[in-house]
């Protein structure tokens, strides 16, 4: 419980705004994107800068106050808020400051994707984050980050160059390679466990326009089966990632086919304009083509517009050696049957730079997987949440034998065991040393949260 002295005590030193309940603005400050997640925080703090987020640490860490921080809000497990205690927003911090000689980029940490990407992209850079422009840059960056150009310029983790992070003592830090590295390692890809950033300092890469969209096919076992070779073999410019599920009514698809399945090969071309053809020329030629919407474009538009609506989301990942028969043939029988109409699976192929950082390079795992399979089952009526979440988890049991762990970011609601599944055990237990060292009383404790190390796991 926060009483009104706490609130007093807090607001002495932090300089940005405090809301609570019953405060102007509560309601869309403790909202998050999972539209299953209704938590009511105590307190709200919105830090102005650096400073205030110090204090915010060091005030929850003396009074105890549950701590959770909000940036993007993307988090499946919508822990960037909590019950009763307190949440400190970062959305305020949104400094760009962009340097073409060094061609770097020092991003506050309440930056969405979609805004960076736009302003480096106006000089002739990018970054490679994911595939929708909303999410923060802090959550995607510290599970990892695995978007449109992770074949050609890796991770968003292997542009991560340093950052300036508040740590559970109330120290305001930089980390890099170089100083404080251990820090540095478990924060590309080890989580928000670790302290709370404020800004990141990542390489920019360059990028001109890109072809992007969707070539639409049948599904069948064969095709599904040809995406992971197919997209292995392409040039590292281009990335798919693959949807299997119901065609919807579209004006350009014949309408016997609505509601069968289909596959949309969701990609992005970003070598020379004249190569595009060739290089999606296999895809074109998997099966008849239903609809073929790839086109030229500038790649910040490749980001489709924010939707002010909310769903509920059930979510299962796991990275996969191959994509063989069984796993296509589960895997169109599954959507096939599913009650949910917008049940659906990608596959995201990665190769070329994803791979070619070792595991162990970053805390982020799993760097010799071909690809990954995203069980997704979204829902608008939050009365139908139970049962779309357990049908995700019955169809991730069915490829479970398939599975090679898991990615940090797509787990909605993470327990030990798929914690540990994302990592290395090495990894995981290097991560847990350092948890130690920085938050040995585990002050940050988002649900992926790597616990410190005991006497009993050094």
């Amino acid at each position: 419980m926060i009483t009104a002295a706490m609130r007093a005590s807090l607001a002495r030193s932090f300089a940005g705004e405090l809301i609570g309940p019953g405060d102007e603005g509560y309601d869309p400050a403790r909202r998050v994107a999972n539209a299953d997640v209704d938590r009511r925080p105590a307190l709200i703090a919105k830090a102005r800068d650096t400073a205030d987020v110090a204090e915010a640490v060091r005030w929850a860490s003396d009074t105890g106050v549950r701590l959770s921080v909000a940036a993007g809000r993307h988090g499946l497990a919508g822990d960037a808020v909590n019950d009763a205690g307190l949440v400190l927003d970062l959305s305020l911090l949104r400094g760009i400051a962009i340097d073409t000689k060094t061609r770097t980029v020092r991003a506050g940490a309440g930056l969405p994707a979609g805004e960076l990407t736009t302003a480096v992209y106006a000089a002739g850079f990018a970054i490679p984050f994911g595939d929708t422009g909303s999410v923060g840059i802090a959550g995607i960056t510290l599970g990892g980050g695995i978007g449109w150009l992770v074949r050609r310029y890796g991770a968003t983790v292997d542009q991560l160059r340093a950052v300036e992070v508040v740590t559970a003592d109330g120290m305001i830090r930089k980390a890099s390679p170089q100083v404080e590295p251990d820090l540095f390692w478990a924060l590309t890809g080890g989580g928000g466990g670790f302290g709370v950033v404020t800004a990141f300092e990542y390489a920019l890469n360059p990028i001109g326009p890109v072809s992007h969209g969707s070539i639409v096919l049948p599904a069948t076992p064969e095709i599904l089966e040809a995406l992971v070779p197919l997209g292995l073999a392409a040039p590292e410019e281009l990335t798919i990632m693959p949807l299997v599920m119901r065609i919807p009514p579209m004006p350009e698809v014949a309408q016997d086919l609505v509601g069968t399945v289909g596959v949309f090969v969701q990609l992005v071309y970003s070598g020379p304009a004249p190569d595009t053809a060739r290089a999606i020329a296999p895809f074109r030629e998997l099966g008849p083509v239903l609809l073929d919407s790839v086109a030229e474009m500038p790649y910040p538009d490749v980001y489709p517009p924010a939707s002010a609506t909310r769903w509920g989301l059930a979510s299962e990942a796991m990275f996969i050696d191959r994509l063989d028969r069984e796993i296509a043939d589960i895997v169109m029988r599954r959507i096939a049957s599913a009650s949910a109409a917008e049940a659906m699976v990608q596959l995201r192929v990665f190769g070329g730079a994803f791979a070619r950082s070792a595991d162990g390079s970053t805390a982020l795992g799993h760097r010799s997987r071909p690809a990954l399979l995203w069980l997704l089952t979204p829902y608008q009526d939050l009365e139908q949440g139970a049962e779309r979440h357990a049908w995700t988890r019955s169809f991730r049991d069915e490829l479970a034998s398939k599975s090679r762990g898991t990615y940090l970011n797509y787990l909605e609601t993470p327990d030990a065991a798929a914690i540990a599944a994302a990592y290395a055990p090495e990894t995981l237990a290097r991560l847990a040393s350092i948890k130690r060292t920085y938050d040995p009383g585990n002050l940050f404790r988002p649900a992926t949260n790597v616990e410190p190390a005991t006497s009993r796991t050094r």
